[in-house]
């Protein structure tokens, strides 16, 4: 009795599932291709930018432009300074 209960609710369901997506329904955000930038331009690169914003908030940052200058300098600082965590290295893509 509970499985003829529950194929009922689920014949239905689908039944009106079917007649919903028989008819076509106007879009409800037709300006959707628009897009609004929400980030304001400051006119500087998007690392300085979070670097200098980073650094007020009390965080550490060390920034290094030429892969050898890290490879050079950023092992040596990081043992100077006793840091512990993570490094990240973002190459840039070509």
């Amino acid at each position: 009795m509970i499985e003829n209960i529950m194929a009922s609710s689920r014949d239905q369901i689908l039944k009106k599932v079917r007649k919903a997506t028989a008819q076509a329904v106007p879009i409800p955000f037709p300006d959707e291709g628009n897009y609004t930038d929400y980030f304001v331009k400051t006119g500087m690169e998007n690392e300085i930018e979070f670097a200098q914003n980073f650094v007020s908030l009390q965080g550490r940052v060390c920034f290094f432009v030429k892969i050898f200058l890290f490879k050079k300098h950023g092992q040596n600082l990081k043992k100077k300074r006793g840091w512990v965590k993570k490094i990240f290295c973002v190459p840039k893509k070509n």
